[in-house]
């Protein structure tokens, strides 16, 4: 390669590039920097011992108060404290802590990016971060690149146990993050924030987060005896108790008073229903343990409506059985209403005129006119999945 006028040739800039070389490659693998890496960059910086040892300290402490800032749901603050760190070292682990925290900062499209670069410059010596990608995509409904990309990584790493696990669970219809990906720096979830929920809680479905923050609907099924406490938590982590405030049993939904409002979702419902063939998109949470987790995108199309009787319409977008409660969403991004299950493989829409006829728009929002869609243009689907992480909500009860 030709270097550029104006820069030094010869051996001078063959060992500049050499140590350049050099340095990239003496990344962490995780978490703390080897003692051998410290010494090379003092062999070839020529850095004192004591003042390399401080910056990788000083380095350790920002990382740490960065998971600290992160876990109390304080994600704005920890990811100027994680930059702070990743401007001493170009690491993996301060680059998956990054990722981490623009997701629970609401910002997937940002997290999505990055991961793909931490994943790509770290494939060999982190192969894990490929495995928070991975996962990135499949929650966002882009299943088949996200297995195609861990596949790629185990052929470079075949005994790496984040991307085996990441793997299995992402080959399963209901994935989850057990303990391998939970641990930092990965950690494939966001932290648990707010209200203490008891630890023989589950989540047993998903709910819809109103238009106002402070209202829930969830199917009604799913809540236990009326008394029973539930709480809900969003795909940022923030948790809240809620109760139970009224019924409409011929929608199958319950609507839910938070004791504390979440941010307000920017929700637009659809003017008029999807044809019938055209793409949509339904985002839910796996059930299980109330461990916090990030909601799943599935996408596919929307089925066609059945005789003139008023009766449910089937949903369309192809899941495995589940509980439902999701919002479903149009090509371009509005809220086209909620998934529920009226029975093994029945899975319904309800859809958001319903919606805002019984409930109202001041809860629901104004649909959109219909005839302004071809002015709005469709959105991509990790826009429509990054509206969704505050919206979708975990229904969490206890047996």
């Amino acid at each position: 390669m030709i270097p550029p006028a104006g820069r030094p040739r010869g051996p001078g800039r063959a060992w500049v590039l050499a140590a350049a070389v050099l340095l990239s490659a003496l990344q962490p693998a995780a978490g703390q920097l080897p003692d051998w890496s410290v010494s090379a960059r003092q062999r070839l910086l020529g850095g004192a011992s004591s003042a390399t040892d401080e910056a990788m300290a000083q380095r350790r402490r920002w990382l740490d108060d960065g998971e600290r800032l992160l876990s109390q749901g304080q994600a704005a603050a920890a990811q100027e404290t994680f930059e702070r760190a990743a401007m001493m070292l170009h690491a993996p682990d301060t680059e998956a802590a990054l990722v981490r925290a623009k997701m629970q900062s609401g910002d997937y499209r940002g997290a999505l990016a990055f991961g793909a670069h931490a994943a790509g410059a770290h494939r060999r010596d982190w192969p894990a971060g490929t495995a928070l990608y991975g996962w990135l995509l499949q929650v966002g409904g882009q299943g088949v690149v996200a297995r195609r990309t861990l596949d790629e990584a185990l052929a470079l790493a075949p005994d790496d146990t984040a991307l085996l696990a990441a793997q299995t669970q992402l080959a399963s219809p209901w994935p989850r993050a057990g303990d391998t990906l939970r641990q930092p720096p990965l950690q494939i979830a966001p932290y648990a924030v707010g209200a203490a929920v008891p630890a023989d809680s589950r989540v047993v479905g998903s709910a819809v987060l109103l238009r106002s923050g402070s209202e829930a609907l969830v199917p009604m099924a799913l809540l236990g005896a009326t008394a029973d406490p539930v709480w809900l938590r969003n795909g940022l982590g923030q948790t809240v108790s809620a109760r139970l405030e009224s019924v409409d049993e011929a929608m199958g939904l319950a609507l839910l008073r938070l004791d504390t409002p979440l941010p307000a979702a920017a929700l637009q419902p659809v003017g008029r229903e999807p044809f019938a063939g055209s793409p949509g998109a339904m985002v839910e949470f796996a059930i299980g343990d109330g461990s916090a987790a990030w909601p799943l995108l599935r996408q596919g199309f929307f089925a066609r409506v059945t005789g003139s009787g008023g009766g449910p319409r089937a949903l369309g977008i192809d899941a495995p059985a589940g509980p439902r409660g999701g919002p479903v969403f149009d090509a371009w991004g509005r809220l086209a209403g909620i998934a529920i299950a009226t029975g093994p493989g029945q899975d319904h829409l309800v859809p958001a005129s319903a919606l805002i006829a019984r409930f109202g728009a001041p809860r629901m929002g104004d649909p959109a006119p219909a005839g302004g869609v071809a002015a709005l243009g469709r959105v991509e689907v990790d826009e429509i999945y990054e509206q969704a992480l505050p919206t979708t909500l975990q229904l969490l009860r206890q047996p």
